[in-house]
């Protein structure tokens, strides 16, 4: 079913995946389970891979959720194996923060996300050796949790986009029922942050996937969930580009099932993958276990596949995923699951730990 939203076209509930679009011939990738010990079971948490111009690369994750606990704690990824740090300066107990690599100061952006009583907009950086620092920007995006964030090297400054408020249109205050979904753009360098005004961008959402591609060297936002009345939530499947201020709707008819919460990162031998998510479709949520690839060398020849693998994870939504170069693998990790079939009301809820690489 096919629905408007704010002039948005919205692909809504039929059976999961129920697009033509062309497979492998055989599967040729399996999600294997690493088996290693490291954070505890959660979700909504931010993950990031680090590439600095001195040092190794590695993992960095912060916060999350699992139940009513909200998370404070930071991990490093090396070598396949975990490790926690304990910075003696850190963010505080954060849900759905937006976490970003910034090439260009050469550093880890953290923005915004949430805690117990309020939606955050402060900005932290993070140095490996050194810890956590708050920075006090003189300008900052309004307070938000549930956007995209990632680096533009193109461009060279970091990208955030979207997310949601705990504020209802009327401007009362309120946790759940009735967000404020956002769809400003705003960029970061040099320690500041600059609004970009454009004349037209992806509808307002939360729990997008923003990923920059390498291939075509722009920066690429695919779904999220908007909200139509009080309580109502629509996951869509559009597919936009980003370059040099200005958002392009690609119009890709043959693409993922529509969702949110999808793990997403850029592979350099397959392209830009998405993994798992939900469709916050009413009635009951769609969780899923499957992969997708935006692939293509131009923007205008970029085109989704659906990637068969020989084994997957669990049915997932709110998980991470990084590319790690020492690897070369595409590693996921936590999650929400559910017990029951793919598609229902997902009545359980249980808060995955497990960390997955995508091989060959």
């Amino acid at each position: 079913m096919t629905t408007s939203f704010a002039g948005a076209n919205i692909t809504s509930r039929p059976p999961p995946d129920p697009h033509a679009t062309p497979v492998p011939a055989s599967a040729t990738a399996a999600w294997l389970a690493l088996n290693v010990s490291g954070p505890a079971n959660r979700s909504e948490f931010g993950f990031v891979w680090v590439t600095p111009l001195v040092g190794g690369p590695y993992g960095l994750l912060f916060g999350g959720r699992n139940g009513r606990t909200t998370f404070d704690d930071t991990w490093v990824f090396a070598n396949s194996t975990w490790q926690q740090l304990y910075p003696s300066i850190h963010p505080g107990p954060t849900r759905y923060p937006m976490v970003a690599w910034d090439a260009q100061d050469q550093q880890v952006l953290l923005f915004g996300g949430s805690n117990s009583t309020a939606y955050l907009n402060a900005t932290w950086v993070f140095h490996f050796g050194h810890g956590w620092r708050l920075l006090h920007p003189g300008l900052t995006p309004p307070a938000r949790r549930s956007g995209g964030l990632t680096d533009d090297p193109a461009d060279h400054y970091v990208v955030l986009w979207g997310g949601h408020n705990g504020t209802a249109p009327n401007g009362s205050p309120n946790q759940q029922a009735y967000y404020t979904m956002l769809n400003d753009t705003w960029t970061f360098v040099s320690g500041l942050w600059s609004h970009v005004v454009t004349s037209t961008a992806p509808p307002p959402s939360s729990e997008p996937s923003l990923v920059y591609d390498r291939a075509v060297d722009e920066v690429i936002e695919f779904g999220g969930y908007i909200q139509h009345g009080v309580g109502n939530y629509t996951a869509f499947n559009q597919t936009w580009a980003y370059a040099a201020g200005v958002w392009t709707n690609l119009g890709l008819v043959h693409a993922p099932f529509a969702r949110d919460g999808a793990a997403a990162a850029y592979d350099p031998n397959r392209g830009l993958v998405i993994a798992g998510g939900q469709d916050e479709g009413v009635p009951g949520e769609c969780l899923m276990n499957n992969t997708w690839v935006l692939s293509g060398t131009t923007v205008p020849a970029l085109h989704w596949n659906q990637l068969l693998t020989r084994s997957t994870f669990p049915l997932l939504d709110s998980a991470s995923a990084v590319y790690d170069t020492q690897s070369h693998a595409l590693i996921l990790f936590g999650g929400t699951g559910t017990n029951k079939h793919v598609c229902g009301s997902v009545k359980t809820m249980t808060w995955l730990d497990g960390t997955w690489e995508m091989s060959p």
